[in-house]
């Protein structure tokens, strides 16, 4: 009878190690995709910030001041743009004008848009959001990078 208690020691210390391990497991599981995602984020976030596009130009004109030209220039990165998105804004209306004007605009060259139709009486300012990808192929639509005041022809 004593071999056989001393036994049921040994199993109860086993079932306790290995609830141990599977609960390290599953905690090491949720830890690695929480580093992950904000690992891919933070790579994001950093591409964004190494690449600058600047608004050398953009002026409105029209009857109503909604037809605009602009000429952006990438000044810093290496990334390829997918795009950037343009909005336009009115202090006359409460919405804005969006447009995406898709493709990379390489170093040091700049990339006109011309006769956007906004939609917009008196469009009075520009503002420029770079949209990269990531190592997966998501897009990443950066913060605004760049904002102007609309001059009139």
């Amino acid at each position: 009878m004593r071999n056989k208690k001393g036994l049921s020691g040994v199993i109860t210390t086993l079932i306790i190690i290995l609830l141990v391990v599977v609960a390290v497991g599953m905690v090491w599981v949720v830890v690695k995709n929480l580093i992950t995602k904000n690992v891919d984020k933070a790579s994001g976030s950093v591409r964004c910030l190494d690449t600058s596009v600047s608004i050398n130009y953009a002026v409105c004109g029209g009857a109503s001041n909604s037809v605009c030209n602009v000429t952006l220039t990438k000044n810093s990165g290496q990334e390829v743009l997918l795009g950037v998105r343009e909005i336009f804004s009115s202090l006359e209306s409460s919405s804005n004008y969006v447009k995406t004007l898709n493709g990379d605009i390489p170093l040091l060259t700049t990339k006109k848009d011309s006769e956007v139709q906004t939609g917009l009486t008196n469009v009075n300012k520009i503002e420029i959001a770079i949209i990269l990808q990531d190592d997966s192929g998501q897009s990443i639509e950066c913060p605004v990078s760049a904002s102007q005041k609309i001059s009139y022809d």
